[in-house]
Formats: structure tokens, sequence, C-alpha cells
């Protein structure tokens, strides 16, 4: 039921998320809650402009299906172990944060050590779960650990350049004097990561050991939401 509602719907469930994505961020705006930098910098327009143009390429590739990646349980065998893969997937931009972070400069703030330990503790819960969570059925494509870990470790240089570079010093002043928006922000972050977390572990347990039958999920949030661990994701992202 599910793929004939995405094929009756065409292009129009991704119109639906990008008009939604646009009014929420215009509405972020609008409230005072997003702040834009007055000048980019050559750097900057860089960044956006890679930015741009990998969520074309997303498109193109991930939802018109032109060349999508291969990492799926549907994807073939390949020859590094599953978790080894993974782990590096998620562990990579970490690094690349990290270094990042010292490169411009290890900005030491209350504002700047909030945002680098949110980021931090989102792929070392990853990078944990990987470990002690999720079962495999296969390896990894090599291709595959390389293009998910550079497309993760582009967002890292990305998020630390956005988070530690434009804001002067009267935004992160403004940010830290809002304990509402402090607040609220960590616990949207909080339930998102919760959330997932919690999903994550519902997938995991739904077999028996040693079988690959699929499972219809159930539990928590799997009867009102298509794919609640992505609603967590999402949220801690907001």
């Amino acid at each position: 039921r599910i793929q004939i509602l995405f094929e009756l719907m065409g292009d129009r469930s991704w119109c639906f998320g990008f008009g939604f994505g646009t009014i929420l961020a215009g509405l972020c705006y609008l409230n005072g809650w997003v702040w834009l930098p007055d000048k980019l910098g050559l750097d900057g327009y860089a960044l956006v402009g890679l930015g741009v143009t990998v969520s074309i390429f997303n498109y193109l590739n991930e939802y018109l299906l032109f060349f999508p990646l291969k990492y799926s349980k549907f994807a073939p065998d390949g020859g590094v172990p599953a978790r080894l893969g993974w782990f590096i997937m998620y562990f990579a931009p970490m690094v690349v944060y990290l270094i990042s972070w010292k490169y411009i400069g290890a900005p030491s703030s209350s504002y700047d050590i909030l945002v680098m330990s949110l980021y931090c503790c989102h792929f070392s819960k990853r990078c944990l779960e990987v470990i002690f969570l999720h079962k495999y059925s296969k390896d990894c494509l090599l291709e595959s650990v390389i293009q998910v870990g550079s497309f993760y470790s582009l967002g890292a240089v990305v998020t630390a350049y956005s988070s530690h570079v434009l804001p002067d010093s009267t935004a992160r002043s403004a940010f830290l004097d809002d304990s509402f928006r402090i607040k609220f922000g960590l616990g949207v972050y909080s339930f998102g990561q919760l959330c997932n977390l919690y999903h994550h572990y519902l997938l995991a347990t739904l077999r028996t050991p040693g079988s690959f039958k699929y499972v219809i999920p159930k539990g928590g949030l799997f009867s009102l939401v298509i794919c609640p661990q992505y609603l967590g994701y999402v949220s801690h992202i907001l």
C-alpha cells in the first residue's frame, strides 16, 4: 500500500518535504531563531555552493535513482566487514569535525563547546549502536564506505564552519542569553536521539536469533509514523 501511495504521489512527496522544510526554516528565521551573517566571504559561498551541488546530486541519485548508493540490505555483499565499515562511516566525520575545529583556532566559548559536544554525542551514539546494537546480514562495499563516509565528513566541515566561524560574538551572546531557545533545542535534540535509539532497538530485536525472515516492525511509534527512527533523526538535527 505504501508503494502504491508513493507511485500515485510521484514527485509530490519530495515537493511536500521541500516545501515543509522551506516554510519551517522561514518561520524560524522570522521568529529570530535563525541567524544569517551579513557577509559569507569566498570560503562561505564555496561551501554553500558545494552544499547545493551535493543536494542536487542526492536528489538525482537517491530519489530519481540515477546512481543510488549501494549500502542498504538490498545491496550486493561487499568485502568490508559490516561493523567495521559502518563504524568508519560514523567515526570519520567526528574526527573531521574535531580537526576542522582545531584548524579554525579551537574556539572554546560555552557556545562552541555546546555545539561541538552535541555533534560528537550524536556520532558517538551511532558508533556505539554499530558495535553493540545493530545486526547485519552482509558486508559493506568499499565504494559505499568511501562515499557515505565522505558525505558525512563533508557535512562535518560545513557544520564546523557554520557553527564556529560564521557566528560573531554578538550572535553567540544572543544565543547564550536566550535560555528558552537553549532548553527547547536541547529538548528536541534529546527527544530525537532517544526516539532514534529506541526504534533502532525495536528493529534490532524483531527477529529471533539466526532468523533473516522479514518482520513487520511494531511497537513504539511504528503504528503512527512511517520510519519513526528517522523522525528521531530529523528531530535531533532540527
